[in-house]
């Protein structure tokens, strides 16, 4: 599996690598197999990366999004949703392991704690979720706005920002 590490795609300043993206393409994956079994109604949860079709057995499937890093306030957002690929990315996920600027190989500069995307396609919301949060609040909305996607962003305050009709 070493070849999801290596870069599959190269631009002026800029690679794409399979080993971000792979816990949405396991999360779509699984959930067209258990279509192809006519199940109509699961929840496929891979790392952060969430993959649901038609509903619980309590209604729409709901998953909560919190911002808890403040000794204090909590903030949280309930998602009610079906059909689609979420993906969250948190700042507490690089804390181990700083997430690297590769074309510079320093240790990147995040202004944001965390980002939630909601896309047709787990893989999709969770390339577009690392880019989000890369980017920072301001330059990721404008993104997730071009692509056509919702979700938030939790900036460095805590603050949520949100899409229309989110």
């Amino acid at each position: 599996f070493a070849w999801f590490m290596r870069p599959i795609m190269r631009s002026a300043g800029m690679e794409v690598r399979m080993a971000n993206l792979i816990d949405g393409v396991l999360a779509d994956l699984m959930i067209g197999l258990i279509n192809q079994a006519n199940m109509k109604n699961a929840m496929v949860r891979v790392g952060n990366v969430f993959r649901v079709t038609g509903i619980s057995p309590y209604g729409p499937w709901r998953i909560q999004v919190q911002e808890d890093s403040t000794s204090y306030a909590k903030h949280a957002l309930n998602l009610t949703v079906s059909g689609t690929g979420i993906a969250t990315i948190s700042a507490t996920d690089f804390r181990a392991k700083p997430l690297l600027d590769y074309r510079s190989g320093n240790t990147a500069n995040i202004t944001s704690k965390g980002a939630t995307i909601i896309m047709n396609e787990a893989a999709l919301a969770q390339g577009i979720a690392y880019g989000v949060f890369v980017l920072g609040p301001e330059a990721g909305m404008s993104l997730l706005t071009k692509v056509g996607g919702r979700g938030l962003i939790v900036d460095s305050q805590g603050k949520f920002l949100r899409t229309p009709g989110l």
